[in-house]
């Protein structure tokens, strides 16, 4: 149970950083308004709120940082797929090892 539980965290954790890096690529939009039920207005507010306070937010669209040609979203993705398969693997064994108890 433990490891399913594993597996889908690490499954959500690479949709959002997927989500993120086709963002950063251009192709998904980061519009808050279309995936919201918050208004649109007051999503603006907060926004101009945080601007005249003097904060300003980063844009997803926008990589800060890329360290050897990837951005730090990249290599998210690349470890969570590698998290992926290495769980995989182990409730392979995990399994395998079971069957192979009960049949002796």
């Amino acid at each position: 149970m433990s490891m399913s539980v594993i597996f889908i965290v690490l499954l959500i954790g690479l949709f959002v950083t997927g989500w993120h890096v086709a963002i950063e690529h251009g192709w998904a939009s980061d519009d808050v308004c279309a995936v919201s039920d918050i208004s649109c207005d007051e999503i603006l507010e907060s926004l101009k709120d945080l601007n005249d306070a003097g904060e300003r937010l980063p844009s997803c669209a926008k990589v800060q940082i890329y360290v050897l040609g990837l951005s730090m979203a990249e290599y998210n993705v690349i470890a969570l797929l590698f998290y992926l398969l290495m769980t995989g693997k182990i409730f392979e064994v995990v399994v395998c090892n079971r069957k192979n108890k009960n049949s002796l």
